[in-house]
């Protein structure tokens, strides 16, 4: 017998963040608390624990004031114009199109800190290259929360999004802890744990090529049917 196609047999109300379900709500109102409440903690254990302040360079500087003019026009456009917008399936989509809006706000107000204020920064040991703090910040709380969008989109369990967003959390958490490794030793550590965890991205575009492949595979044979002629 041949298989429902995955568009028969999930309904598009079912998915995490896009059905209409109390739970979506709830779950996209959560995850902008948490990516504002994660910048904000990690933003904070930064400059305790990195208390030395410095400028960037003159051209990143200039260059994280212009990406800020950028997302700032962006978010202005999202804002006044785009909401007078009615795009197709609207409302199932009005909670992304929020966290895509927290994302962006975020990015810009690191842009901003980098480009007006001395931020945290720490020169690399190994490596050499100074590392600005509040560039990890942004990265491992946007690299969570994506990551989280982009899998859930789809799906309707919430194991495979978390367990693929904490991987990416927890790979930028070891990335913006290696100019802080007290050791050679402990930098090679901290950096092959953050690749095996980067690595978990590639199980899951596995696991997502072979679920095409076999939702192919249960399409009807020859196509969909001919149309007859037109009167």
């Amino acid at each position: 017998s041949i298989k429902m196609s995955f568009r028969a047999s999930v309904r598009p109300e079912q998915f995490l963040l896009t059905g209409l379900t109390q739970r979506s709500n709830l779950l996209c109102a959560g995850l902008i608390g948490l990516t504002c409440t994660l910048f904000g903690a990690l933003g904070a254990m930064i400059m305790w624990m990195v208390p030395t302040c410095s400028q960037f360079g003159h051209i990143e500087t200039q260059a994280c004031g212009a990406c800020a003019a950028m997302q700032l026009s962006s978010l202005l456009h999202i804002t006044f114009v785009k909401q007078n917008v009615v795009p197709s399936r609207a409302f199932e989509t009005r909670w992304v199109h929020r966290i895509v809006f927290v994302v962006k706000f975020l990015s810009m107000i690191t842009n901003v800190c980098i480009f007006a204020f001395p931020t945290p920064s720490v020169i690399d040991a190994v490596s050499g290259r100074q590392f600005v703090m509040l560039r990890w910040v942004e990265w491992v709380t946007l690299s969570f929360v994506m990551t989280f969008v982009v899998e859930a989109m789809d799906s309707t369990s919430l194991r495979g999004p978390a367990l693929c967003a904490i991987s990416q959390l927890l790979s930028t958490s070891c990335g913006m802890l290696m100019p802080l490794a007290p050791s050679l030793f402990w930098w090679k550590v901290i950096f092959t744990t953050a690749f095996v965890l980067f690595g978990y991205l590639f199980r899951r575009l596995w696991l997502k090529e072979a679920l095409l492949r076999e939702r192919r595979r249960s399409l009807p044979a020859g196509g969909p049917p001919a149309r007859g002629p037109r009167a």
